[in-house]
């Protein structure tokens, strides 16, 4: 695990990092993003699509990062096509 002394944060991951502390342990959503439960969602339709996600949010890539620097953990995964992935991450103790 990396420090987070070691490697310092971007405005993003800062941004996510507060967002986290704010609301606990986030879940995943479809589409790959990660938000609190009960969270407001936006709906998208179009021609032939329907798309739901949530109003506030923090994408895979910001929290796989803030992962392997050592500022959150998985605390939940489920079986992938390969290799499992996470579902829910909390703040590391």
């Amino acid at each position: 695990m990396l420090s987070t002394t070691t490697y310092k944060l971007t405005p993003e991951q800062k941004k996510a990092l507060a967002f986290i502390k704010k609301h606990g342990e986030l879940i995943r959503y479809q589409g790959g993003l990660f938000s609190y439960e009960g969270v407001a969602m936006l709906k998208r339709t179009g021609y032939w699509f329907s798309l739901s996600h949530p109003v506030e949010y923090v994408d895979t890539q910001t929290m796989e990062s803030l992962e392997r620097r050592g500022c959150i953990e998985v605390s939940e995964t489920k079986a992938g096509w390969g290799r499992p992935y996470a579902v829910k991450y909390k703040l590391k103790k």
